[in-house]
């Protein structure tokens, strides 16, 4: 459960400057906590890998597979096809061609460019009227194979061109199609250039090039587009789908069964003027790639056999004259349509989900040795089948029909919430569930401390608790070990080496270096240092929440009693502590009805001096009796006494329909809860609700998020958009597995108040007066920025001196933000609410009586 490092925890929520434009990645497990960090999503839970959306094309490297945020093409959801073919520039950028008509956001049909950033070349639209199969690349001029009949570039009178192009790349601020036109009058599959001969090999399903017979495979002139002069023409049966040449011979794969009128099942041998050579193997079924290497060749298809011998659709064969089958068999379980050299591997691509026996879904890597053929680490985890694999250098291009790939993460992960992309820093290996996390310490040093069950990060020891630099992602020496699981992480006030992480769960002693400390499932350590502080409520069951307000501390879980060891205090469900000491407040006593497996799951400020709590819960006793508040209800802060808000207006379910695991403010009087629940009082909510925490009753608000099939356990508010975690399968009626970001589903205020449209020092903070003002325990005050900006608000006294930070954070512009002070503490006197934000700063005077 995610709560805030503030004083105020009402408002920690991340407001910041983004429009989310990119689904995040599925979990293939339960996400247990989000939070938003300089436009970054960090989730944490229990999961093993991240399906990250790249669209129909993604660069990742030869030595891993984690996607660089390049080459988005048609983002999801997919509409319109498959990336086909692909060619490198030479200069760190692909040519691109396949079935589609967007690339990373810019309408266009099946060709275009994308440089070394990923950024497309807006300026460079060819735009084929039908799809392209095949690149090749000859210096400046681009060679294009597919089912078109024309390319019209915008502005442009279109040019006839069949099924086979060239186009000027030199520069690409403008598109130059160059006159070569073999005129095909069928489907290319495949462009094979002889740079050096001054010929390129075309491979399809045609009958005619340039008016001429030339059946599936044609040799052309470079420059001309005319028949190769020597050419004969050899007749396959059927589609040539693939060509890889050998100094003067070719060899050919298909779907043939014959050339001309002698049998050569799916595979030929041809020298360079399209003569048959003797060279034959009996292939099962279809050869779609086949690639050189040294004295061998490598074939892929939709075969099992290869002349007698078993190859289930890949096979490495002499290419000398005696053609022998080699031992090397890894073997695939689907269709291999595309195969790529890299040293002494072999890169795979095609429909299968097994490759050499090992689990690897449409691509995967082999060695290329008779004894090395099983498959290595290297797993793009593709979400369907793939087209192309071309290598540049470290990095390789896949391209197909995928819209993802699955990239392995262990418990922790962050996505870029305007790419979609995942953070490689954030890939570290955490050994089991991290159930909570929060962000704490100065706006410019942001720390990210986690607990859940775990033991192991990146292979260190950190047991049950650990702190990462928030900015780049760096597992922390601060080490605090807890000895039990660890439900709740959540910050005090203060800042600096005065910073407290409050700690829940289910342990019994929190181990600070060698030295143990009796810590009955909840505790507080030093935010810098990790040391263990004295507070220590001493709980008699687990903890899942834990808020501080003001001068209080308010935990929530499954408990009976508090102070164990010294009172012995009934408190059910949720408890009011002292902040310095644990000391539980004798006179706050809001006891939550019991039962089993009941427990309050979250907490969090809201008006007039009140606090909602969520669980699963039934109601609250008040006086002995029972009273109906299914789990979401509100107490004051004072003393714990039930208050008479109901969330809903349904006499018959005052409350949800089921468990409230988070609650978040998110200005004003709003907040929104989460959970597993699909109505509030008679109000349709799908596991997410919004309300008014001041109205009783007729208070649920619009919101168009809703969520099916499963829990909403964390949430994170990110400018207008709504992120959050859980064990969910949709939203929306959209398939989206247990993390999600829905854009702009927040109202954001557009009418400020008048006191911000005078003077332009108020016009760009906004600082209410305190009320009540003399105050003795408690007051409120709130506060509103012109822009989304970071805000500070402290409580000074005259000298200057720092009593306590009050809150910290973002905050999103013509948001009202509620302070709520208590002020118990505090000795008689004259204080100062200072607020800084925007380069600017306000200040509000507070007088405390005795």
């Amino acid at each position: 459960m995610l709560k805030r490092w503030s004083i105020a925890c009402t408002m920690l929520l991340c407001w910041l400057v983004c429009d989310v434009k990119a689904q995040v990645p599925n979990v293939n497990g339960e996400v247990r906590s989000v939070v938003v960090h300089n436009n970054t999503l960090i989730f944490g839970g229990n999961f093993q890998s991240v399906e990250q959306f790249t669209g129909n094309a993604a660069l990742v490297t030869t030595t891993a597979f984690f996607p660089r945020d390049f080459a988005v093409v048609n983002p999801v959801p997919i509409a319109n096809g498959a990336v086909n073919a692909a060619v490198p520039d030479g200069v760190g950028g692909f040519f691109l061609g396949g079935n589609f008509s967007n690339v990373d956001g810019t309408v266009l049909n099946n060709l275009a460019h994308v440089d070394d950033n990923g950024n497309v070349t807006t300026s460079w639209l060819p735009n084929p009227n039908g799809p392209v199969n095949a690149l090749a690349l000859n210096g400046n001029t681009l060679y294009v194979g597919g089912n078109f009949t024309q390319l019209q570039p915008p502005g442009q009178t279109a040019t006839a061109l069949n099924n086979a192009a060239a186009l000027d790349v030199q520069n690409l601020a403008s598109v130059s199609i160059a006159g070569w036109n073999p005129n095909v009058n069928g489907l290319v599959n495949t462009l094979v250039l002889n740079a050096g001969a001054g010929v390129i090999y075309i491979g399809g399903a045609f009958t005619q090039v340039g008016n001429a017979a030339h059946p599936n495979i044609a040799q052309v002139n470079l420059t001309t587009g005319a028949i190769g002069a020597n050419w004969r023409a050899p007749i396959p049966s059927a589609q040539v789908r693939a060509i890889a040449i050998d100094g003067n011979n070719l060899f050919i794969g298909g779907d043939f069964q014959q050339i001309g009128t002698n049998t050569r099942n799916f595979m030929a041998k041809l020298d360079n003027r399209g003569r048959l050579k003797g060279w034959s193997k009996n292939f099962g079924a279809a050869v779609y790639a086949v690639v050189i290497d040294g004295n061998n060749l490598f074939a892929g298809g939709a075969f099992l056999t290869v002349g007698a011998k078993t190859r289930h659709r890949l096979v490495k064969i002499s290419k000398g004259s005696d053609a022998t089958t080699k031992s090397w068999n890894p073997g695939a379980n689907g269709l291999v349509r595309t195969l790529a050299l890299n040293g002494a591997t072999l890169l795979v691509g095609g429909d299968f989900t097994t490759l050499s026996g090992a689990a690897r879904n449409r691509a995967g890597r082999v060695g290329t040795a008779n004894s090395s053929s099983a498959a290595d680490a290297w797993n793009p985890n593709l979400s369907a089948a793939a087209h192309c694999i071309v290598v540049d250098g470290t990095d390789v291009l896949l391209g197909g029909a995928f819209n993802s790939l699955a990239v392995a993460h262990t418990n922790i992960g962050a996505v870029n919430l305007t790419s979609g992309f995942l953070d490689p820093d954030w890939n570290h290996n955490v050994n089991s569930t991290i159930r909570s996390m929060v962000l704490g310490g100065n706006i410019t040093d942001r720390k990210l401390v986690a607990g859940g069950n775990f033991t192991l990060v990146n292979g260190i020891i950190r047991q049950r608790l650990c702190r990462f630099d928030a900015d780049d992602a760096t597992l922390e020496g601060w080490n605090p070990r807890a000895n039990g699981q660890v439900n709740v992480v959540a910050l005090s006030s203060a800042t600096g080496i005065n910073a407290s992480v409050y700690i829940g769960g289910d342990f019994s002693v929190i181990t600070q270096g060698v030295t143990n400390f009796p810590r009955n499932r909840a505790a507080s350590v030093d935010l810098s240092t990790g040391n263990v502080q004295s507070w220590n409520p001493d709980i008699n069951n687990s903890v899942h929440a834990i808020c501080r307000i003001g001068q209080f501390v308010y935990v929530g879980g499954a408990f009976s009693r508090v102070n164990v060891s010294s009172t012995n205090t009934a408190r059910s469900l949720v408890a009011q502590f002292e902040a310095t000491n644990g000391i539980v407040s004798a006179g706050w006593d809001a006891r939550a009805q019991t039962g089993l497996n009941k427990a309050v799951l979250a907490i969090e400020p809201s008006p007039g001096g009140t606090v909602l709590l969520g669980g699963d819960f039934d109601g609250f006793f008040v006086g002995g009796t029972a009273t109906s508040r299914r789990f979401i209800g509100q107490v004051t802060q004072a003393t714990g006494a039930l208050s008479n808000w109901t969330a809903g207006d349904d006499p018959n379910l005052l409350g949800a329909s089921n468990v409230v695991r988070d609650i978040q403010s998110i200005g004003g009087n709003e907040v929104l809860i989460a959970g597993d629940f699909t109505l509030v009082g008679d109000d349709a909510a799908g596991r997410i609700a919004r309300l008014d925490a001041s109205v009783n009753g007729d208070n649920v608000l619009a919101l168009t998020t809703n969520v099916n099939n499963g829990d909403v356990f964390s949430l994170a508010v990110n400018g207008n958009d709504l992120c959050f975690g859980g064990t969910f399968s949709s939203v929306n009626g959209e398939t989206q597995d247990r993390l999600a970001c829905d854009p702009a589903v927040l109202p954001k205020p557009a009418v400020f108040p008048s006191a911000m449209t005078g003077a332009s020092e108020r016009k760009m903070l906004f600082l209410s007066p305190a009320h009540p003002n003399p105050a003795s325990a408690q007051t409120e005050l709130s506060f509103m920025l012109a822009e989304d900006a970071e805000a500070e608000a402290a409580l000074i006294d005259l000298r200057g001196a720092l009593q306590f930070l009050v809150f910290r954070g973002r905050c999103r512009a013509g948001v009202p933000v509620p302070l709520h002070l208590s002020l118990n503490n505090l000795p008689a006197g004259v204080y100062l609410l200072r607020l800084s934000a925007l380069g600017k700063q306000a200040a509000s005077a507070i007088v405390v009586e005795p």
